[in-house]
């Protein structure tokens, strides 16, 4: 009978304990939504790599809104006139994802440092993402003997 007693009274703590860690768990995420506008990058750096002179001039940077309220990407603006970024003109509704298109002049041999800085409706923030990499020069092509 005290067998009985104990194993009722440990499946009732067991059940009171797993239904508190389970109300934590939602409060905990609740909680973790932005009130307003909210934009959270895959990566902060867009990393051209090492590459060619010539190569594909294009990456992105991936984003998504982890708000409550539509956000807008009011501009992007480069450090040189080199990178060209492009970005969504349209809102990105709460829990969607958009990207900024950016375009390094690959035909310039060298390394690439470079910024984007990213204007949205998020009140006092701006984004800052890192441009790198490193572009080769094409080596000569060596003509065919006659």
């Amino acid at each position: 009978m005290k067998k009985l007693i104990l194993f009722f009274i440990a499946c009732t703590l067991f059940s009171t304990f797993t239904y508190a860690q389970k109300d934590k768990a939602a409060t905990a995420t609740k909680q973790s939504k932005v009130q307003g506008p909210d934009m959270t990058f895959e990566s902060t750096t867009v990393d051209f790599g090492t590459i060619q002179q010539g190569s594909d001039p294009f990456r992105v940077a991936k984003f998504v809104n982890n708000g409550t309220e539509p956000l807008l990407v009011k501009s992007a603006t480069a450090s040189c006139g080199c990178t060209v970024p492009n970005w969504p003109k349209e809102p990105i509704m709460p829990g969607e994802s958009g990207e900024i298109k950016i375009r390094y002049d690959t035909n310039r041999v060298g390394a690439i440092n470079k910024t984007v800085t990213v204007n949205t409706n998020i009140e006092g923030k701006n984004i800052i993402l890192a441009v790198k990499g490193k572009i080769l020069p094409k080596e000569a092509e060596q003509s065919a003997p006659a």
